[in-house]
Order: C-alpha cells, then sequence, then structure tokens
C-alpha cells in the first residue's frame, strides 16, 4: 500500500469540531446521493484505489467516470460485453427464457437497480 500523503503526524493539526451549521449543510448535500454495493476481491480493490490515484481522482470518481463511459460505448454500439457472445441468442432476446445456475449470470445486476 503506497505512504499516505500530507505532513508527519507530529505536524498535523486537529481539525476543529464542525459548526451545527457545516453538519446540517453536509447532511443535506449527503442526501442527494446513494451508495451502491459492489463486491470484490481485495486485491482488485488495490488495483482500483491506485489506477484512480494514478489518474488524479478519488476511486468514486474514477469508478462513476468507468460507468458512464461504457454506458456511453454500449449505448452508440461501440463496445460489446464479452458476455453477451456466449448466451445463447434466442436466450438472449426471450424476456420469459429461465436460465441455469451458471448460464448467463451476471453478477450483481438485478430487477430495480
Amino acid at each position: 500500500m503506497p505512504p499516505k500523503l500530507g505532513p508527519p503526524p507530529e505536524r498535523r493539526k486537529a481539525m476543529p469540531e464542525k459548526t451545527e451549521a457545516q453538519k446540517r449543510a453536509q447532511k443535506k448535500y449527503m442526501s442527494s446521493f446513494v451508495e451502491i454495493k459492489v463486491r470484490m476481491t481485495p486485491e482488485k480493490r488495490s488495483i482500483i484505489q491506485d489506477h484512480a490515484r494514478t489518474m488524479g481522482e478519488s476511486t468514486t470518481v474514477f469508478i462513476n467516470r468507468a460507468i458512464d463511459q461504457t454506458m456511453a460505448q454500449e449505448a452508440t454500439g461501440g463496445s460489446k460485453r464479452a458476455v453477451d457472445a456466449w448466451i445463447p441468442k434466442d436466450i438472449a432476446t426471450d424476456e420469459n427464457a429461465v436460465l441455469g445456475p451458471s448460464e448467463g449470470r451476471r453478477e450483481g445486476i438485478a430487477d430495480g437497480d
């Protein structure tokens, strides 16, 4: 894990306590967002965090940018997902088809998300 940036602990100043107005403002700001849990290995998380840091972004900004770019590519037909290549065409186009336990499973995609 890369070293933490900033001054050494002995030179760090304690953050002043937030005022009630600051707490209300932060709560109001955060209420306009939702969280999505994504499961991955610790190794993959480290790779993503390191890449985001290399790009000068926070992990959240990087993940949101990656999602936006992927959706834009797929909307214009510029990118096809590898998983779509091995799902039989009749199953991929039949909304009533029932897939077996490992057939066409897409981790993390659920109705209503």
